[in-house]
C-alpha cells in the first residue's frame, strides 16, 4: 500500500496529521499515513503532542532552526504554520521579514527544509494578516523564494464555518506543488458548504463548577449587555468580602444552554489563545473581537442562595466597553423571561469544548485530558504514559491553560481534511513511490500493486490451488512411470 509521508513544523497537537488521516479515510484510494517528523520547541506542546500521537513521540525535532535536514528521511508533504503573533491583526504587527528576529519570521527557517528535501507538496497556514499591506510584500517574497526551488503556489482564505465547524475562523492557506512531469498545475479548492452544526451541539453535558462565573461577575455581564456603549465603564460589585457562586448540586436540572456571542453566520467568534480567560467585555461582545461563553438557565427550589467562596478573592475587573454589544437582545430575552425557581448561570467554554470547536475528535481530546485512562485502554502502561509526559526530565500534567492555548493557536481539522481530500482526489499519483514518475511508470507500479493486493486477498485460495496442481502433477508423473514399467 502506498504511504503518504508528512513532516509538520510548528506542529502543536498536530491537527495537520489529523486532517490528512481523515482525508485518507474519505478517499477511495489505498493509502497509509506516516508522520516522518514533527517540530515544536514548547515543552508543554511536546507533552500534549506525545499524548495525542504517542506512536510518534520519538520523532520530535524541537528547534526548527537546528534541524539537520540531511539526516531526515524523505517525505511527501511539508506542513508549516509558523507563529502568527507578529503578523496577526490582534498582535504587535511587527511583520515577518527575513532576519527581522520576530517570531513570525521563523517561516524563513522552512527554506532549508525545502532546499534539502524538496518534498512534492508544501502547505502553509497562517492568519489573514499575511495579506495586510504591511505584510503583503513579504508574502510575495516568500512565494518567489518557493518558486525558485521549482514550485508553483496557490493561496486562498478559508473559513472554518464553511467546512462544518461553527467557528468564524478565517485563515490563509497556500498550496505549493513541485513541478516534475506535470504540464499544467491547477488546484481546485474544496467547496464551501452550508453550516448545519449549532454551537450548542458541541457543548459538554456535565461541566465542573470551576468554569462558572461568580454571581457578581454575572451581574456585571448583564449590566454591560443593557448599558454598554463606546467608553462605558463599570466594575464588579461585591456586597461580601468574597465572591459568591451557585453550584450545580443546588439545582434540580439544567433547562437550557445558549452559546454567545455569535457572528452573522451563526458561528462563535475566532478562538484566541486566551479563550480560557473570563473577560466580561469580550463575553458581552463590547470590543472588536468577542469571546464565546455559555449562558445557562437552571431550575430549582425558590429562594436558593449562592454560596460564598471564602478561599477566593473578589474579582478586580473594571470592564470598559469599546462598542455596543452585538445582538444583546438575544440573551436579554432569556434573562428577562426567567420564572420563579429559575436561575441564570454563565460559564466559560471548557478545554474539551474549545478543542471540539477546532474539529478535534473526542478520542484525541480524551488522550489529552485523561491520558492514563485513555491510553491504558490502548495498551499503554502507566510508566509509558508518565514517560510521554516527561520532557527534558521534567514531569508535568497537562493544564487547562496549556489546552486553551493549543486550541487558540491550532488549525481547524475539518478545513485541513477538506484541503487534503481535494489534494488526494486531484493528484493521487503524487505521493510515495508514484511521486515524480511518468504516467507509464505509475501504470506499471499500480499493476504490480494490484497483483500484490489480489494475491494477499486470495492467498489461501492461491496456495490451495497450487498444492492441488502439484499433487495432481505428481500423481500424473507416478502414473506415467508405472505405465512405462
Amino acid at each position: 500500500m502506498n504511504t503518504i509521508k508528512i513532516f509538520t513544523l510548528f506542529s502543536g497537537y498536530d491537527s495537520q496529521l489529523m486532517g490528512i488521516i481523515n482525508a485518507v479515510k474519505n478517499s477511495k484510494k489505498h493509502f497509509d499515513v506516516e508522520l516522518v517528523g514533527w517540530s515544536d520547541i514548547d515543552p508543554d506542546v511536546q507533552r500534549i503532542h506525545n499524548l495525542t500521537f504517542p506512536e510518534y513521540a520519538d520523532r520530535c525535532y524541537p528547534d526548527v532552526t537546528k534541524i539537520v535536514w540531511e539526516l531526515v528521511h524523505p517525505f511527501d508533504v511539508l506542513f508549516y504554520s509558523s507563529p502568527c503573533q507578529s503578523a496577526s491583526r490582534s498582535g504587535r504587527r511587527e511583520g515577518f521579514e527575513k532576519d527581522s528576529g520576530t517570531k513570525s519570521s521563523l517561516v524563513w527557517a522552512v527554506e532549508k527544509a525545502i532546499a534539502c528535501k524538496r518534498p512534492k507538496w508544501l502547505v502553509l497556514e497562517n492568519v489573514e494578516g499575511y495579506l495586510d499591506p504591511q505584510n503583503e510584500k513579504t508574502l510575495i517574497k516568500w512565494a518567489r523564494t518557493i518558486a525558485s526551488y521549482g514550485y508553483v503556489s496557490f493561496f486562498k482564505v478559508l473559513c472554518a464555518a464553511d467546512y462544518g465547524v461553527p467557528q468564524n475562523r478565517n485563515r490563509i492557506f497556500m498550496i505549493s506543488m513541485r513541478i516534475d512531469n506535470e504540464k499544467d498545475f491547477t488546484f481546485q479548492w474544496p467547496e464551501a458548504k452550508k453550516l448545519t452544526v449549532k454551537p450548542e451541539n458541541l457543548l459538554e453535558d456535565n461541566v465542573d463548577d470551576k468554569y462558572y462565573l461568580s454571581v457578581e461577575m454575572v451581574n456585571t455581564y448583564i449590566d454591560l449587555l443593557r448599558n454598554a456603549c463606546d467608553g462605558y465603564t463599570c466594575s464588579v460589585k461585591h456586597e461580601l468580602d468574597h465572591p459568591t457562586k451557585y453550584f450545580s448540586s443546588q439545582f434540580t436540572r439544567k433547562i437550557s444552554s445558549t452559546v454567545t456571542p455569535l457572528t452573522k453566520n451563526g458561528a462563535i467568534p475566532t478562538l484566541q489563545t486566551g479563550c480560557g480567560c473570563t473577560n466580561l467585555v469580550a463575553y458581552a461582545s463590547c470590543r472588536q473581537e468577542g469571546l464565546p461563553c455559555v449562558v445557562e438557565v437552571w431550575e430549582g427550589e425558590k429562594g436558593i442562595q449562592p454560596i460564598e467562596l471564602k478561599d477566593e478573592k473578589p474579582c478586580s475587573q473594571t470592564p470598559k466597553a469599546k462598542k455596543k454589544p452585538y445582538r444583546s437582545e438575544r440573551i436579554l430575552s432569556i434573562i428577562d423571561n426567567l420564572k420563579d425557581g429559575q436561575y441564570l448561570r454563565i460559564r466559560q467554554l471548557t478545554p474539551k469544548e474549545c478543542l471540539r470547536f477546532m474539529g478535534v475528535e473526542d478520542m484525541y481530546i480524551d488522550r489529552m485530558l485523561h491520558p492514563y485512562d485513555a491510553l491504558a485502554k490502548e495498551g499503554y502502561t502507566e510508566e509509558q504514559v508518565t514517560s510521554l509526559m516527561t520532557i527534558d526530565g521534567k514531569y508535568r500534567k497537562v493544564s487547562d491553560y496549556a489546552l486553551y492555548g493549543r486550541a487558540g493557536n491550532s488549525i481547524v481539522v475539518d478545513v485541513l481534511t477538506a484541503i487534503f481530500t481535494s489534494l488526494i482526489k486531484q493528484y493521487p499519483n503524487s505521493f510515495g513511490e508514484y511521486c515524480g514518475k511518468s504516467p507509464e511508470e505509475v501504470k506499471a507500479l499500480k499493476k504490480r500493486e494490484y497483483a500484490r493486493r489480489h494475491y494477499e486477498k486470495h492467498k489461501a485460495e492461491v496456495q490451495r490451488k497450487s498444492r492441488e496442481y502439484h499433487r495432481l502433477k505428481r500423481m500424473s508423473n507416478n502414473k506415467s512411470k508405472s505405465d512405462e514399467q
